[in-house]
């Protein structure tokens, strides 16, 4: 006799022991979402925060303060230090409170579309887990943020039994999405996925009218995000720095991923490769036994298509950005995660089924599963060992001294070091005035927020200088920022190498002979001050 699963839920405790497993993973959410708030900043991370500082002090991004990332984020960050106050923690309080509703988003999302809540708590913990291995590197990213909006997006638009969208739910899901795609427009395909699924839930074809509501619905919702956006740039007079820095720059940035000999479908596997591999051994195991063991609920097809439809979006997003950094995959995990919770809840109901011992055995494997991290790179020690410098932090965390101590140990990843940045800003503060200019010539713009002082330029880091594309507009931008600023202070980089960023092998230390008008302005103007880490220092003359 052939056994379903529906037969093994009926005929096995089964309620009681999900019950325990859902408590153990919500257990273990909290857990890895209290860590993610222990998080420092990375390169990334310090731009953010600095511009959202500066949104705060009525400062215009890509106008006063330069990056080349779509806004979202940077309002994001805005946000956080406007909420949580201008410090560290800020980002990381609200990237936790964004893990948490994208955790109950996801059990919403598994009640609605797979008929149980396991599934969904076994997602959430599949999902933060991923999340915390990435570290403070690749954590509090656009993909991030994205990732959870689009969770919340998807809670909107879905509805329990044979129930249709409103249109309000449906406005609400349009306002979620455009946020998302002011993240990375790459994760906007997410859209046209809902759109399709808005549309198909009105199956008679002579009420188009019915159908399209909804659809018109999200459309407004997106508009509405994009408009207010364009209003807050044109309000600031930075439409046409918002502009080259999207239209004219960042496109020199996503070439450098694209080879001659470069394949469109190869990069498309690659990608397709690392997002369902390399960020979870819970993923890959999850996904099998989700598409091959039966069907538990009627409506668990339809939650494949569309968490699959939206996932294939941004999948081909990140083959298109070519440059396949672990962050770019933040927002597709929790989308593949849900799709694997599923998985294991189907193995852990077959292992109720087949008696204790394989129910042990199923422990046993979630256990090993955990146990196998994917370590990012370049980063000190191992994932455990920086846990547990985390959790000795969470100890002793009103100490003064607690969070240097923590990021001396934990913030470091190549040649970037927090506590460097740290160090030249106090000697900056040490130097000048509340009202005084400094210029770092360098990619560390965390040192601007640290040294609470005006950078002489509205490009906080040099990469723009530096590159090959759009040099030239970029640099008499620079050289006319800095001679009207007149910074008291500059502070040189070495060590600095990103080919994958500025398209070269050097170091922003060597790249000054490449740029003649500000060698020669420094050199005329400033004498040597010191050197510390990998930074020369520089004061003026007068």
């Amino acid at each position: 006799m052939r056994i379903t699963l529906e037969h093994w839920i009926k005929s096995s405790p089964t309620k009681r022991w999900d019950a325990l497993l859902s408590f153990v993973a919500a257990l273990f959410c909290l857990v890895c979402i209290v860590l993610v708030t222990t998080f420092s900043w990375g390169r990334d991370q310090g731009i953010y925060a600095l511009i959202g500082d500066g949104i705060l002090n009525g400062k215009a991004p890509y106008l006063d303060l330069w990056d080349f990332k779509p806004p979202g984020v940077l309002f994001v960050y805005a946000a956080a230090q406007a909420l949580f106050g201008r410090s560290i923690e800020a980002i990381r309080v609200l990237e936790a409170l964004g893990l948490i509703a994208m955790v109950l988003g996801l059990v919403t999302l598994s009640k609605r579309l797979q008929g149980n809540a396991l599934a969904g708590w076994l997602a959430g913990a599949i999902a933060v887990y991923a999340h915390v291995m990435l570290d403070f590197w690749h954590t509090g990213q656009p993909e991030s943020f994205g990732g959870v909006l689009t969770i919340l997006a998807l809670c909107a638009v879905t509805t329990s039994a044979d129930k249709t969208t409103r249109p309000s739910a449906a406005f609400v899901a349009g306002l979620l999405l455009g946020l998302t795609s002011l993240m990375k427009p790459t994760l906007g395909g997410a859209l046209i996925v809902v759109a399709a699924y808005l549309f198909r839930q009105h199956p008679e074809p002579s009420k188009v009218w019915r159908r399209s509501l909804p659809l018109l619905a999200m459309v407004t919702g997106a508009g509405a995000v994009f408009c207010a956006v364009g209003l807050y740039f044109v309000r600031y007079k930075a439409w046409s720095a918002l502009w080259w820095t999207l239209h004219d720059f960042a496109p020199g940035y996503t070439a450098l991923g694209w080879h001659p000999d470069s394949s469109p479908l190869g990069m498309l596997h690659y990608a397709l490769i690392e997002s369902l591999t390399k960020f979870s051994v819970f993923i890959p195991i999850g996904l099998v036994a989700a598409l091959v063991l039966p069907s538990a609920h009627n409506r668990e097809h339809e939650g494949v298509y569309l968490i699959c439809g939206i996932a294939i979006f941004q999948i081909i997003g990140i083959a298109i950005q070519a440059k396949f950094f672990e962050y770019h995959y933040g927002a597709t995990i929790p989308l593949l995660a849900f799709l694997a919770g599923l998985g294991w809840a189907k193995l852990w109901w077959s292992a109720q089924a087949r008696g204790v011992v394989s129910a042990l055995a199923f422990a046993l494997t979630l256990l090993l599963a955990a146990l196998i991290a994917p370590a990012v790179h370049d980063l000190p020690g191992s994932p455990w060992q920086r846990t547990l410098q985390r959790l000795r932090f969470l100890r002793h965390v009103r100490e003064p001294s607690a969070r240097e101590q923590l990021d001396g140990k934990v913030a470091r990843a190549a040649s970037f070091d927090l506590s460097a940045d740290r160090e030249v800003a106090e000697w900056m503060k040490g130097q000048t005035g509340p009202d005084d200019s400094v210029l770092v010539w360098g990619f560390e713009p965390a040192i601007y927020w640290f040294a609470e002082r005006r950078p002489a330029t509205r490009f906080i880091y040099d990469v723009a200088q530096r590159s090959p594309w759009q040099q030239a507009r970029a640099r008499q931008w620079f050289m006319e920022d800095i001679g009207k600023s007149k910074p008291v202070v500059v502070a040189v980089q070495h060590s600095d190498i990103f080919p994958g960023v500025t398209g070269h092998n050097t170091d922003s230390a060597a790249d000054i002979a490449d740029f003649p008008e500000f060698e020669k302005w420094l050199e005329a103007r400033y004498y040597p001050a010191g050197y510390r880490y990998n930074f020369e220092y520089y004061r003026r003359r007068d």
